[in-house]
């Protein structure tokens, strides 16, 4: 057989070939639609397993405070925790916690507690809050919660320089 005299299936089909293809592109479109619809179902499926299994934060207890921490290494910190009207200094590395001293003075005691008591605590956030937070739409070139432009001022002082120098 000659190979010039074989009819090729693009070649038959003509003009008419380019409907069929647009035709037969429909069930892959629909099948991607399908899969994508599944994938992003299975994560949220599983991130609402992750928050029902995850548990709430753990509450601050009461009774015990941390009245001061400074860092004194990497990885290494020390910690004065109280428990009542009894404060002690305690030590803190990735691996253990070493109790160090026990603070006698109570005069000490109770300034590190009322400081502490004073001194505005950072609320603890969660991922999903922080995460939202992040994501908050602001109008595009102002700060978050403020109702300036950022930058105002120095580009008010720029401007005004600019003036001068062209009025000489």
């Amino acid at each position: 057989m000659d190979e010039t005299t074989l009819v090729l299936p693009e070649a038959a089909a003509g003009e008419g070939s380019a409907e069929r293809l647009d035709g037969s592109v429909w069930p892959y479109f629909l099948r991607m639609l399908l899969s994508l619809a599944l994938v992003v179902a299975a994560i949220y499926g599983v991130f609402r397993i992750l928050k029902r299994t995850g548990g709430k934060a753990d509450e601050a207890d009461p009774f015990i405070r941390v009245l001061a921490a400074t860092r004194i290494g990497q990885g290494r910190w020390l910690h004065v925790v109280a428990l009542g009207e009894k404060a002690w200094l305690v030590g803190s590395t990735d691996s253990q916690v070493s109790l160090v001293a026990a603070v006698e003075d109570k005069e000490l005691v109770d300034a590190m507690v009322l400081r502490s008591a004073q001194s505005p605590v950072a609320p603890r956030t969660d991922f999903s809050s922080l995460l939202q937070s992040m994501l908050k739409r602001t109008p595009r070139g102002r700060a978050a919660g403020t109702g300036e432009v950022p930058g105002t001022d120095y580009l008010a002082r720029q401007r005004e320089r600019l003036r001068k120098n062209r009025d000489r």
